[in-house]
């Protein structure tokens, strides 16, 4: 485990016998939508767990910030019913354990970034089970072509190898996910920025003295997080608009 071996020396030490393909089994998991497939499910489980990991910062920026976790009340998400938006304004109340009144003394409306939280992140946790729905009826679906009908001994031509609704679900995911990369962007502007951050150093850099002028903090990650943003967001044009007729509009 963990050491790059041949494929053959680590299905003899796992015990198990090798695939052997019969005739046109190849081109069947190949000519179809595998690959896209495989890709999509782990894209999927990477958006899953980062809706639970954009909360949870969320929850330590409006904490660092000395931020009203009021915004995330229970009765207020309870007449803007979106599933995902009321679970990751929950997960935030829960997070933030707030004892404070309701009217918070410093600041009444945080700004957007964590304010609104919960309905940008809410966007990709709504989005999930109908993603999950796609990709699970592409894993069990037969993409080949042609088909084989053996009880009415047919041969079905068809088109199951596009993948339009895997690239369709891939389409929306990142354009969720971008948003939500957006959205801690902004927040780590707001905590390095001395003018919005109650209080806490520029750069959250605690030097002081002479050498406060060459200690820079967390400057470079966030010029970093800023540019890492600017990449998802560029990235959020949807691929499947792009397919093209060829080989004599045969493709």
């Amino acid at each position: 485990r963990g050491e790059q071996v041949d494929a053959a020396v680590a299905l003899q030490a796992a015990g198990l016998t090798p695939l052997r393909l019969r005739p046109k089994e190849g081109l069947a998991i190949m000519n179809g939508t595998a690959v896209m497939t495989a890709l999509a499910c782990m894209a999927y489980e990477r958006a899953e767990y980062l809706c639970k990991l954009a909360t949870r910062i969320t929850a330590m920026a409006s904490f660092t910030l000395d931020g009203n976790a009021h915004h995330f009340d229970a009765t207020l998400f309870s007449v803007k019913p979106h599933p995902g938006q009321q679970q990751v304004a929950g997960w935030l109340q829960t997070d933030l354990r707030c004892d404070q009144p309701l009217r918070n003394e410093k600041r009444l409306q945080d700004r957007y970034s964590i304010r609104c939280a919960p309905h940008v992140i809410g966007v990709l946790t709504d989005a999930l089970p109908w993603l999950r729905s796609y990709i699970e009826n592409e894993l069990n679906s037969a993409n080949d072509n042609p088909l084989i009908d053996p009880d009415n001994e047919r041969v079905l031509h068809g088109g199951h190898f596009y993948g339009g609704h895997i690239a369709f679900a891939m389409d929306s995911m990142k354009n969720a996910v971008a948003n939500i990369a957006d959205l801690l962007d902004r927040q780590m502007a707001l905590m390095v920025d001395n003018r919005y951050n109650n209080g806490l150093p520029a750069n959250l850099s605690g030097v002081k003295g002479s050498r406060a002028a060459i200690n820079h903090g967390l400057k470079a990650l966030q010029i970093s997080s800023s540019a890492w943003t600017a990449e998802a967001l560029k990235l959020t044009m949807p691929a499947s608009v792009f397919s093209r007729s060829t080989e004599c509009h045969n493709q």
